[in-house]
């Protein structure tokens, strides 16, 4: 587990089967995501890059970027 160095989770919680049926980028719930990359943040000391992919925007990163913040 140590050797990973970069999170980049969708913005949605649903599984990847899910996602392709929909038909759009799901936004997700950008304030969950946050938390939980901030909890992720404590406890992955190793981790250097945080980041999201599809269906994530500004919003969430900005918000993934306060909550690493202030989770360290």
């Amino acid at each position: 587990m140590t050797r990973v160095g970069l999170l980049r989770p969708n913005a949605s919680a649903r599984d990847k089967v899910a996602l392709c049926r929909i038909g759009h980028l799901e936004r997700g719930n950008r304030n969950q995501l946050a938390r939980e990359m901030g909890r992720l943040s404590q406890r992955l000391l190793h981790v250097i890059v945080w980041g999201g992919c599809y269906g994530t925007w500004d919003e969430h990163l900005e918000l993934i970027a306060d909550a690493i913040e202030n989770g360290r």
